[in-house]
């Protein structure tokens, strides 16, 4: 059996860019450390890995392609073979750790196959196992720098052995993923329900001349106009039906939306918090937000005297040149979700922001989600 630590130190980029890309392509070079009774001199190597970012799971699947030539050694009792070619072939899972500010460790296990062109009477060529673990390194905003650890172990007659290589390389991705819109069903309609019963007014002897619902003889103030809140004497009470902290008589905007997080003297909306947050570098509005996504919409249906500008937010982790780009993807996602349901795309405008404005700590992994938001400006 052939021995094989795979050593692969590949320095590479997968750290802010690799999730936004569907597919990343390694080139790489390496040198092989044959280890076991393998009769074979330590060989150069030649290859390349495919890894998919698709599937929305941790376990990544990579295709990998390794080519060697090796020669085999002069050993008593053997024959002094020529070169012999190496071929392995391997399907392996990799697992990426987030939360690095400027690389990403990863680790990876898999099956592959290993194929020699004139093996020798010591060496088989057959299944092998390989795990290991790496690096990468971005240096540019779609390239970084890989290094990889990997170990191959394989049963190589009546021994196992094993190899140990070191590979680096550069990757490159590609396929870039555009964000996605989950859509809910249509909710079906409440059945209507049965108009109330009409009952006939008693008989008023009283008056209410100034029409506040409190009769002449128990009012004490006859001159509320109305429609106003008044209490049991028939005098006027001021009230924020709307929560906004500007009394009924002063609102020009009496229906304020409870998004709504700062508003003028007059009780219009200036600025909403529209609670949309994302998932680590990611521009996808999941089902989740979709619904506060609709209340806005509601928001902007009651003011049609309004307009919009989405602001999206990242944390600050990734270059920010990076995280500027997937800001704006961000708002762009949300303005999509917003015109989607009924909107009018001229109303709206998308401005990213990137990490400049966070409001919590980046140092935790709760204040980072809360930092990958969404606020609207509100524009009369």
């Amino acid at each position: 059996m052939k021995k094989t630590l795979l050593l692969s130190a590949l320095l590479a980029s997968s750290l802010t860019f690799a999730t936004e890309y569907n597919l990343e392509l390694t080139p790489q070079v390496g040198y092989d450390l044959v280890g076991g009774k393998i009769p074979l001199q330590n060989f150069g190597i030649v290859g390349a890995e495919l890894q998919y970012n698709g599937f929305d799971f941790p376990i990544k699947p990579e295709a990998s392609f390794m080519y060697s030539l090796a020669d085999f050694e002069t050993i008593p009792g053997y024959v002094d073979y020529a070169d012999t070619t190496v071929i392995r072939t391997a399907i392996n899972g990799v697992y990426e750790f987030e939360g690095f500010d400027s690389f990403t460790p990863l680790v990876k296990a898999g099956l592959g196959f290993d194929h020699m062109d004139d093996p020798h009477d010591a060496t088989e060529q057959g299944l092998f196992l390989n795990a290991g673990a790496g690096v990468k390194i971005p240096f540019a905003e779609t390239l970084a720098l890989k290094l990889e650890a990997v170990y191959i172990a394989k049963n190589n007659g009546t021994t196992y052995d094993g190899n140990l290589a070191l590979l680096a390389g550069i990757t490159i991705p590609f396929w870039e993923k555009t964000p996605t819109v989950i859509a809910e069903e249509p909710k079906k309609a409440a059945p209507k329900k049965a108009a109330p019963a009409i009952v006939a007014a008693p008989l008023v002897v009283d008056g209410d001349d100034d029409n506040d619902g409190i009769t002449n003889s128990k009012d004490k103030c006859p001159a509320s106009k109305a429609g106003v809140k008044v209490d049991e004497n028939g005098c006027f009470i001021d009230g924020d039906d709307d929560a906004d902290g500007i009394l009924n008589a002063a609102d020009l905007c009496p229906n304020t939306s409870k998004n709504v997080t700062k508003v003028d003297i007059n009780g219009c909306a200036e600025l909403v918090n529209l609670p949309v947050t994302f998932e680590f570098d990611s521009a996808e509005v999941n089902e989740k937000n979709y619904a506060h996504v609709k209340e806005y919409v509601l928001f902007m249906n009651d003011h049609t005297d309004y307009k919009a500008n989405i602001v999206g937010h990242t944390d600050s982790i990734g270059p920010k040149a990076y995280n500027q780009k997937l800001s704006l993807k961000r708002a762009e996602a949300v303005k999509a979700v917003i015109i989607k349901e009924g909107i009018d795309a001229t109303r709206l405008t998308t401005e990213g922001k990137g990490e400049s404005s966070p409001i919590a700590s980046n140092k935790t992994k709760d204040g980072q989600a809360q930092n990958r938001r969404i606020e609207i400006e509100i524009v009369k």
